[in-house]
């Protein structure tokens, strides 16, 4: 088994390469294992659905968590810190970016697409307004 991976190994740049890469999976990894562990959702227009057998699903589940404990060995070796995750900056960040896809769904910007019936602008333009302005609401509750 080489040595352990130390930080001196590697020069700054290529250390936050590494760090990001291993945050992002780690991030991958805790959402893959939330999704295997069916957390409850009453969807309106997104339902989640497992195509998995149970065997299936702690097979996965295991190979998560071995990776998981592998991105922790890494961590030690390399003397990493956790850093905080600011849930309100991804709220907002998610929040201002479902604005801009409303915003695009709007019968003047439909209009990329082909001829918009008149009666879009009257029937779905204020029901996209309104939840433009509630994702604008909540992003500015985050601090945005």
């Amino acid at each position: 088994m080489p040595d352990p991976l130390v930080s001196e190994w590697l020069n700054d740049h290529q250390l936050q390469s590494v760090v990001i890469a291993l945050r992002v999976f780690e991030e991958r990894l805790r959402e893959a294992d939330a999704a295997l562990r069916g957390k409850e959702s009453d969807g309106i227009l997104v339902v989640p659905v497992i195509h998995l057998g149970q065997d299936e699903v702690e097979l996965a589940r295991s190979r998560i968590a071995q990776a998981l404990d592998e991105i922790a060995v890494m961590a030690r070796d390399l003397s990493l810190e956790p850093k905080p995750d600011d849930v309100k900056a991804t709220i907002r960040g998610m929040m201002s970016a479902s604005w801009v896809d409303l915003m695009d769904v709007r019968s003047v910007a439909l209009r990329r697409y082909g001829g918009v019936d008149p009666r879009v602008e009257l029937g779905l333009d204020p029901v996209v307004e309104r939840l433009a302005q509630l994702a604008l609401s909540i992003a500015s509750l985050m601090g945005g």
